[in-house]
């Protein structure tokens, strides 16, 4: 028929090699991106013994991490909450909890302290 095309497709190996070719340069510059950098830690509980929550809504709550201090922006009303589950468990029988979203200037926003107590090991049964 006049006016007709056709279409004549490469060979699947150029195919492949061009696709290959293609992921091999992409790999190198392959680049993510994300809005935030989520953080969660486990807190020394022996801090919260005996501790004195100051007046006031918020309290900067320093933390000593690797070599730096971050400071989380938190709740005093989650600090009392902490410092009272450690006072009735014990340090050692409670974990807590902080996470937060990490900013610039070691800064913790969103940040939130929760605490779990422990649930004590069943003591082993003795060999026969």
């Amino acid at each position: 028929m006049a006016g007709e095309s056709t279409l004549t497709l490469p060979n699947p190996a150029v195919i492949r090699e061009i696709l290959v070719d293609h992921q091999v340069e992409r790999s190198k510059t392959l680049r993510a991106s994300a809005r935030s950098i989520k953080v969660s830690m486990l807190l020394d509980a022996t801090a919260f013994v005996g501790l004195v929550v100051p007046n006031g809504e918020r309290f900067g709550l320093p933390i000593d991490v690797g070599g730096r201090t971050l400071r989380a922006d938190l709740a005093t009303k989650s600090l009392r909450k902490a410092a009272a589950a450690v006072a009735l468990h014990g340090p050692t029988m409670v974990a807590v909890v902080l996470v937060g979203q990490l900013e610039a200037g070691d800064r913790l926003s969103s940040a939130g302290l929760s605490c779990m107590p422990k649930t004590p090991k069943a003591p082993s049964a003795p060999a026969a």
